[in-house]
């Protein structure tokens, strides 16, 4: 991506003022993607090494060793001047507030350093906009260098956020400047941040242009160029929205806690729903079932857009044994299609709705791969469609314990043979989260040769 000159004369200005030229493109990778290259996986391979201890379950070697996970979003690669920056986002195992991290590396050593550590001053879990990284501001910075550990960064750090700005007949602002109706446009802001300093009684915050900054570089600036990496909220891919979802801070306690064989012990269903919260409220409310009653329903005036719950390992009534599903369900599925509207009342998108199930036997989720109802039946056809297919549901499901194969492999053939039958195939995915945290996952989908294989596994990357 290149700098593009616009009616908003204020980003030109910044630009020249600050003389980083109009040649600093910008551009989204995959790490794997990024690894077949010679000058990142130098970069990569320049990191210096750090004991670690504690509980490494699921980590590479090399995060490990650094003291850092990698989060599963794509690396912004700028190029300036002859040098190229690659932009990570990383969570320290020292961020215990939850703050949002990014590892910048080089393609090519500055003097000693081979990248940094910035940490920005908001909370990861809510980043909305690159324009609420830059109004938070840094928080720290820690330098890396060949040898050694980390240590504390004290370089100027040029910003560069980089934006589409869809109008749609609304006017958009613009460095202080109304300007643009109903079209397109791409900017970038440069902005300039310096860690605190002692002498100037705090911080700098940050912010969109020279207006807000009174921080000049010197020519032999700057020694960092970054653009914040954050959870990608705006995709409605649903291999991404899944995963961000899964990878929050607060989901993934709440899932944990979940994910316990006592939980799953119990004769009735335990999980919770999620919400866009009002200011200072939590977006999830939790939810049990009873012996008498053991699904979940969502609470009273809870406008859910999502749902977490277990399905319980079988136990027994009296002398009878109680055979329980391991496998999303008909009212999941019906679930589902209700928080399609509810994600769009709450302003979000219906790609935002999902329902996830943990099991003994797997951790499994639905989502929505177009909206419902869609354009070829109305809402109300789509209803009656839902009572066909949970009444197909419940015989395929007597039917394989009848047979004796209820197992999860003939469950997961079951419910996408049936979502192709009734017309959904097309429309709601089944994915199965492919470690024990439920973080990373997969798309299962009927195997063409033959329905009755295995289900194809195709990873969510």
């Amino acid at each position: 991506m290149v700098i593009a000159v616009s009616s908003c004369t204020t980003e030109e200005d910044v630009v020249q003022q600050h003389e980083h030229g109009q040649k600093i493109n910008i551009e989204k990778k995959r790490f794997s993607e990024l690894m077949r290259f010679n000058d990142f996986s130098k970069a990569i391979s320049r990191l210096p090494k750090k004991k670690q201890s504690g509980n490494s379950a699921g980590r590479t070697a090399m995060e490990e060793q650094y003291g850092f996970e990698i989060v599963d979003t794509p690396v912004k690669v700028i190029e300036y001047e002859g040098q190229t920056y690659y932009t990570l986002q990383v969570v320290t195992d020292g961020n215990i507030d939850n703050k949002l991290e990014n590892l910048v590396l080089y393609s090519e050593p500055l003097d000693e350093n081979i990248g940094y550590i910035i940490t920005y001053d908001i909370d990861k879990d809510f980043v909305e906009t690159e324009a609420s990284v830059k109004s938070a501001g840094i928080k720290d910075t820690q330098v890396l260098a060949s040898e050694g550990s980390p240590g504390e960064g004290t370089g100027k750090f040029v910003v560069v956020s980089s934006f589409y700005s869809l109008c749609n007949g609304i006017p958009f602002n613009c460095g202080g400047s109304i300007c643009g109706w109903g079209y397109s446009q791409t900017t970038i802001w440069i902005s300039d941040f310096i860690p605190a300093n002692p002498d100037s009684g705090g911080g700098n915050t940050g912010g969109g242009g020279s207006g807000n900054n009174n921080y000049v570089p010197p020519v032999r600036e700057p020694i960092v160029i970054t653009s914040p990496v954050y959870y990608d909220i705006d995709s409605k891919d649903p291999c991404i929205k899944l995963k961000t979802a899964t990878n929050r801070f607060a989901f993934r306690n709440k899932v944990s806690q979940l994910n316990q064989p006592n939980v799953r012990a119990l004769d009735h269903e335990k999980g919770f729903f999620e919400t866009v919260p009002t200011t200072g409220a939590s977006p999830y409310k939790d939810a049990e079932g009873t012996t008498a009653s053991p699904t979940l329903d969502s609470p009273p005036g809870f406008v859910a857009f999502g749902n977490v719950h277990v399905h319980n390992d079988d136990y027994m009534i009296g002398n009878e044994m109680q055979n329980t599903i391991k496998m999303l369900s008909s009212l999941d599925v019906r679930a589902l299609i209700v928080f399609q509207h509810n994600a769009i009342a709450l302003g979000l998108d219906y790609s935002d709705a999902y329902v996830m199930m943990l099991s003994s036997q797997g951790n499994f989720a639905i989502k929505l791969l177009e909206p419902i109802p869609g354009t070829t039946y109305t809402r109300e056809q789509w209803k009656e469609k839902w009572k066909i297919f949970k009444d197909e549901y419940d015989l395929k499901v007597k039917a394989l314990r009848e047979e004796g194969n209820f197992d999860s492999v003939n469950l997961q053939k079951m419910l996408l043979k049936l979502l192709r039958s009734n017309g959904f195939e097309n429309k709601i995915g089944l994915y199965k989260a492919t470690n024990n945290e439920a973080t990373q996952w997969s798309r299962l989908t009927i195997d063409p040769a033959n329905d009755n294989n295995f289900p194809i596994n195709t990873p969510c990357n």
